[in-house]
């Protein structure tokens, strides 16, 4: 959300900053911006469906490196047998694969990201000025 912050034209002290972090009030600027705008809303989507692919290729890295690791082991030391082995090796070529997909989930976050931030500062910012001032307001 220091990104937001950045797009805000005036100076702000600490003190208005902390104000703005506390109690998620800049994240709340941001998600009402999300919530209101059509074009924000679809992107918005976008984030949803790549935060499934950011965690299911987290899962999929954890559950086949430790199934790599248990195959290997249990073919080398257990069962002698050069399948099993094989097996341990295959996944962990599945957890090469994965960790690399969740890599590229994360530039892709920060992507989409950066695209709304653009866009708000395209069309919304002095409505984001109004909405920051409004809140600074509130400051005791």
């Amino acid at each position: 959300m220091n990104s937001l912050l950045k797009l805000y034209p005036k100076p702000l002290s600490q003190a208005q900053h902390n104000f703005l972090k506390d109690k998620k009030r800049l994240k709340n600027i941001f998600y009402n911006f999300i919530d209101n705008d059509k074009s924000l809303t679809a992107k918005s989507e976008n984030v949803y469906f790549n935060g499934a692919l950011w965690t299911s290729t987290a899962d999929a890295f954890i559950i086949s490196t430790f199934s790599a690791i248990v195959y290997v082991i249990a073919g080398k030391l257990v069962f002698h047998q050069k399948e099993v082995w094989l097996w341990g090796i295959l996944f962990a070529g599945i957890a090469l694969i994965a960790i690399l997909l969740h890599i590229l989930t994360i530039f892709k976050h920060i992507n989409i990201g950066n695209e709304q931030l653009e866009f708000i500062e395209t069309t919304k910012l002095k409505e984001l000025e109004t909405k920051v001032d409004e809140i600074l307001q509130q400051l005791p």
